[in-house]
C-alpha cells in the first residue's frame, strides 16, 4: 500500500541519515523549518494527501448538493467552495514542495529535465487550474462581475490541453514531445518482439545505457506472436 511504502522510504531516510528537509517559508504549515527525514515525514505526506483527495470528494458532493438546492449562485456558497479548493491546494503545494526537495538529491542529472516537467504539471493542476482560477473567480464575484462565469472555459479547456501535453512528455515513453514514436531507435526495436528479445533488453539495461527501458519492461518483450492453429489459438509464451 502506498502507506507501506511511505514507512519503508522514512525508515531507509533515516538509516542513510538524510539531512533535516528545510521547508523554509512553509514552515508554520510544517510547525517548523527543518524537519527530520524519517517515517513520520513521509508519512505526513500521505496523510495530508488524503485529506486533500478528501477534500475534493467532498466539494463534488457539496457542489450537486448546493445546485439540487438552487443555491448555487449564492455568493456565501460560492466563496465556501472556493476556500475548500484553497485549502486542497495549499496542502497539494505543501506536500509536492518538500517531496521535490527531498528526492532532489536522488534524481540522475538526466533526468531533472523531465522531473521538472512532472513537476510543472502538477502545479498546473494544483495551482493554476485548482488554485488561480477559484481566486479569479473569488474576485470577480466579489465584484459582482460576470465576465469569469462567461470566459472561464475557455481558459480551463487551454489550460487542460497544456496538462495533457506535459503529461505525454512526462510519463509516455520514450518521453518526447511528439506524438508517435521514431522506429528506428535502439530501444525501441530491443523492446520489440520481432526485432528485440528479452535477453537483449536486459543486457542493455545492466550495461547502464538504458533511456527509458527497466527491467520491468522485458516481461511483455519476448512474448511470441499468436499462432493460428485448426480449432485453436495458441498463446504466446514469455
Amino acid at each position: 500500500s502506498v502507506a507501506e511504502a511511505a514507512d519503508h522510504v522514512g525508515n531507509m531516510l533515516a538509516k542513510n541519515k538524510h539531512p533535516p528537509l528545510d521547508v523554509g517559508l512553509c514552515a508554520p504549515c510544517w510547525c517548523g523549518r527543518h524537519l527530520p527525514t524519517n517515517a513520520d515525514l513521509t508519512m505526513s505526506f500521505v496523510k495530508r494527501t488524503d485529506v486533500a483527495t478528501g477534500l475534493a470528494f467532498l466539494t463534488i458532493v457539496l457542489r450537486q448538493v448546493f445546485w439540487d438546492a438552487a443555491l448555487q449562485d449564492s455568493f456565501v456558497v460560492t466563496q465556501f467552495l472556493t476556500g475548500l479548493n484553497l485549502v486542497m491546494m495549499v496542502l497539494a503545494m505543501q506536500v509536492n514542495s518538500a517531496l521535490e526537495q527531498l528526492m532532489k538529491p536522488y534524481i540522475a542529472p538526466e533526468k531533472e529535465g523531465l522531473m521538472s516537467i512532472r513537476n510543472l504539471q502538477f502545479n498546473m493542476f494544483w495551482t493554476v487550474i485548482s488554485g488561480l482560477n477559484d481566486l479569479v473567480k473569488m474576485a470577480t464575484e466579489a465584484l459582482q462581475e460576470n465576465w469569469w462565469d462567461h470566459h472561464q472555459y475557455i481558459f480551463l479547456a487551454a489550460e487542460l490541453l497544456f496538462t495533457a501535453a506535459l503529461g505525454h512528455k512526462a510519463w509516455v515513453p520514450p518521453f518526447t514531445w511528439g506524438l508517435g514514436y521514431d522506429p528506428n531507435d535502439e530501444e525501441i526495436k530491443l523492446a520489440c518482439y520481432a526485432t528485440g528479445s528479452r535477453e537483449k533488453v536486459v543486457q542493455h539495461v545492466q550495461s547502464g545505457g538504458a533511456k527509458y527501458l527497466t527491467v520491468h519492461n522485458v516481461a511483455a518483450v519476448s512474448v511470441e506472436p499468436l499462432v493460428d492453429k485448426p480449432g485453436q489459438l495458441e498463446m504466446g509464451r514469455p
